[in-house]
């Protein structure tokens, strides 16, 4: 019995040996898997990290471009309409010279139309005095003419 008991013990051994030695195996798999998979990610985190501030850029500098872009039409477009508030403000300044200049001339127009109108009513009136004189001369005359007769 003893020797069964032994063979029996030496039999568990070479079990334990054989699965001892195949964990082991599997251990250093995992731990060269592992170290595999640590050096691909210390070589990813980085390359990651790079990728992420280029593309950072990019984008901050596509963004800045079109902002630019943007900036510039609104800039045109201002430029655009202040020429033309100050271009219709030189026309605006200039009619408005002319209605001024025409409205001095009117004036001055109207002054003469006013002193011919004068002239021609005291010419008017003494014309009235001078028939209303000549009328009554001539009734003078004719009573006198009358009178001798």
């Amino acid at each position: 019995m003893h020797g069964d008991w032994a063979k029996m013990v030496d039999g568990k051994d070479a079990a334990f040996g054989s699965v001892t030695r195949f964990k082991k195996e599997d251990a250093r798999m995992v731990n060269e898997s592992a170290k595999s998979e640590a050096a691909m990610l210390a070589w990813l985190v980085p390359t990651l990290r790079a990728s992420a501030g280029a593309l950072a850029l990019l984008l901050g500098f596509v963004m800045a471009r079109s902002m630019v872009k943007g900036l510039n039409r609104i800039a045109s477009t201002m430029a655009l309409s202040s020429m033309q508030v100050g271009g219709a403000s030189q026309e605006l300044a200039s009619a408005s010279q002319m209605i001024s200049d025409s409205a001095t001339e009117g004036a001055a127009s109207l002054e003469q139309t006013m002193s011919t109108m004068d002239e021609l009513s005291a010419t008017v009136k003494n014309n009235a005095e001078s028939a209303n004189e000549a009328s009554t001369l001539s009734q003078e005359s004719r009573g006198l003419r009358g009178a001798e007769q």
